[in-house]
């Protein structure tokens, strides 16, 4: 399998197309960044429910691409309406965003929708690595930058039970870092649409990035216990 090398962090941009039920925006101070609230909207033609995690505050400019993300997922909804403006079911998105990690070096959130437009429900998954220090996103090949460690995320994938979704046209799936209680990365969290698979940190270690290697758990036995899928 060609393995491509691009973001597997879903950082869709809005759509142009106008959001359906959208909540009105609260008022923000000059310069702040309004953190974002759940919401529910139910009417005939569509049922949306966003929740967000807790401590977004920490992270304005996280919870600034938590948004937009959340917006290119109500536009997904909104031009489906608008190709079946009356369906004979409501149409549904839900999208819950999650704390996968949180340490002073990074805060990781993964995204869980779905997207259902008659026809069939299509599970949605993202993940969103950030780095509190430089206060941007970490893309997944700026973690583990030689290719052939996305060899081994590749093989945990296929040797797995769980297939379905292993990948997402042509490019690796979303994937979170899970950290233990020192702060360091155990495993990490590969999202398909059924499930997930985890692929020890030590094993990632030496394909690291030399600025994050040493965020890495590097003994094989301390990370074995999280190996597998869920």
């Amino acid at each position: 399998m060609t393995l491509m090398l691009s973001s597997c962090i879903d950082q869709a941009t809005p759509d142009a197309t106008p959001a359906p039920h959208a909540a009105p925006a609260k008022p923000a101070r000059s310069g702040a960044t309004p953190i974002p609230q759940d919401s529910f909207q139910r009417d005939s033609q569509s049922i949306v429910g966003i929740s967000y995690p807790a401590g977004l505050e920490r992270h304005p400019g996280l919870a600034h691409v938590l948004v937009n993300y959340a917006h290119a997922q109500r536009a997904a909804l909104a031009n489906a309406l608008a190709l079946n403006p009356d369906p004979p079911l409501p149409y549904e998105l839900t999208l819950r965003f999650t704390t996968a990690a949180d340490s002073p070096r990074l805060y990781a959130v993964r995204a869980d929708g779905e997207l259902y437009t008659g026809a069939a429900s299509r599970p949605r998954k993202a993940a969103f690595i950030w780095l509190s220090a430089s206060n941007r996103l970490l893309k997944p090949d700026e973690l583990i930058v030689d290719p052939a460690g996305w060899v081994v995320v590749q093989r945990f994938i296929h040797e797995s039970k769980v297939t379905a979704g292993a990948t997402v046209g042509g490019t690796l799936p979303p994937l979170v870092p899970l950290l233990d209680s020192a702060g360091r990365i155990s495993a990490v969290d590969v999202l398909l649409n059924e499930g997930g698979v985890l692929v020890p940190a030590s094993l990632l270690r030496p394909y690291a990035a030399p600025e994050y290697a040493g965020w890495f758990v590097s003994d094989t036995a301390e990370a074995g216990a999280a190996v597998g899928t869920h």
